[in-house]
């Protein structure tokens, strides 16, 4: 017998704590999560990365996505360390322009449109955003004046973007490059540190001031890596339901990081029809 916290335990509970307590595994600790997604792609570009309703998009054609959207983004000035906030309804376009933050060394702020504007820019302030990457550029053009506001499709018309405006609104001058200009040069892939900050989730401000909380690249490649608590096979389908503003998205987002595995974008419109839901489930 010894003690321990002075609680007297035999040697056999405390060797099945031990084992019990042993769950290190290794996972790509040096890496990011751009590196990572990029050597999947490269390994299996025609594997399917996300399905969407009737879509399926292999990841090779993923990575092609948010590269396109990474040019985009670095024609709006994100550089590494910046916050680019992030307004897409899951879609492929939602994941591909994540990793094109991402990609770009900047971190991404998810908000939710239905959030009002105080609370936007109380949180664009804090964070010290000034970019927002979204599928309604027009809508969120008018409510965030002075924002880049790039377009994650090809809303914006043939570049994919909406106009670039000043600080002041105005337009960018006649024969400057706008945002996502087809004279822009090719996106660079920005080595990302493991301890640089992947994205940023606020609370909800219930008991006071929302309260950012910072996560690193290495913080979510541990959770998706060599995972426990779920199976990630190539038989293995994950569902992407949470809103990208609810941590649970993490995993749901980016468990197929590290597996090749397929995620199924939950359709908006079927969440409050139970049969819609039930019938799309059981194809996918």
């Amino acid at each position: 017998m010894r003690t321990v916290n002075r609680l007297h335990v035999s040697e056999r509970a405390a060797g099945a704590h031990r084992s019990l307590n042993r769950t290190a595994v290794a996972y790509p600790e040096d890496s990011s999560i751009p590196a990572v997604f990029q050597e999947r792609a490269a390994r299996h570009p025609e594997r399917i990365a996300v399905i969407h309703r009737e879509r399926s998009v292999a990841f090779g054609a993923l990575d092609q996505m948010s590269t396109a959207i990474a040019a985009r983004l670095r024609d709006a000035g994100v550089a590494p360390g910046q916050v680019v906030g992030v307004c897409v309804a899951r879609s492929p376009e939602l994941i591909a322009g994540l990793l094109a933050v991402l990609t770009c060394g900047a971190a991404y702020l998810p908000f939710s449109a239905q959030w009002p504007d105080g609370r936007l820019r109380d949180l664009f302030g804090r964070a010290d955003c000034s970019v927002v990457l979204t599928d309604r550029t027009a809508s969120t053009a008018a409510r965030l004046p002075g924002f880049r506001v790039v377009a994650v499709g090809e809303e914006g018309g043939a570049s994919g973007v909406a106009r670039a405006t000043g600080s002041d609104g105005a337009s960018v001058p006649d024969g400057v490059p706008a945002v996502g200009d087809a004279r822009a040069a090719p996106v660079r892939r920005t080595p990302v540190p493991p301890e640089a900050i992947a994205y940023i989730n606020f609370t909800s401000g219930s008991n006071g001031q929302p309260k950012g909380v910072l996560v690193e690249h290495r913080a979510v490649l541990r959770l998706v890596s060599g995972a426990v608590y779920a199976e990630l096979d190539e038989s293995c389908r994950l569902l992407h339901m949470a809103p990208v503003t609810f941590d649970a998205a993490t995993f749901e987002i980016w468990g197929r990081c590290c597996t090749a595995v397929p995620v199924c974008c939950f359709p908006r419109t079927f969440q409050d029809s139970p049969s819609s839901s039930a019938s799309w489930s059981t194809t996918r």
